[in-house]
């Protein structure tokens, strides 16, 4: 009998804490791509904005060449523009950027039930199903690297 009730035990607190791992991750993600998208960019910069998606990523990638003082890789992303501060991994980056300047690509994908923002992985799912011509959401496959131009993303 203990035993059985140490096993109810268990399974009950093992869903209670999936629970708030799930909530937390929900919670996180909206958190985040709330955070990553600024309007001051777009208002700083009408000109950029009115380009196609893949110039505005170009412009974004080359201003954060440009302001960087310090580096460093980590999974958690911290930006600090004024200072120069990027605190990122490769994912990050991307959705840092496209928060930016095209955050209705940024919504297009998806994200892990684990993770608080877009990884590599959902990356990757969205471009390997893009459609060559152009999506509704914007992602065009490149089939090939030879094909591939400035503001493009790579993900494997």
């Amino acid at each position: 009998m203990a035993k059985l009730l140490r096993y109810a035990l268990y399974s009950i607190l093992s869903i209670l804490a999936l629970l708030v791992i799930l909530n937390i991750g929900f919670r996180g993600w909206e958190k985040y791509r709330s955070g990553l998208i600024h309007p001051e960019f777009a208002a700083a910069y009408p000109e950029v904005m009115s380009q196609p998606a893949c110039e505005r990523v170009t412009f974004k990638a080359r201003q954060i060449l440009e302001n960087m003082s310090q580096s460093r890789y980590e999974h958690r992303t911290k930006v600090d523009e004024e200072k120069g501060l990027y605190e990122l991994d490769c994912s990050g980056l991307v959705g840092f950027i496209l928060g930016n300047v095209a955050p209705e690509q940024l919504r297009a994908i998806p994200t892990n039930w684990y993770a608080y923002r877009p990884q590599a992985e959902c990356f990757q799912q969205v471009f390997a199903e893009a459609p060559e011509e152009g999506g509704e959401d914007g992602w065009v496959r490149v089939v090939s690297l030879l094909d591939a131009r400035p503001g493009d993303f790579i993900a494997w």
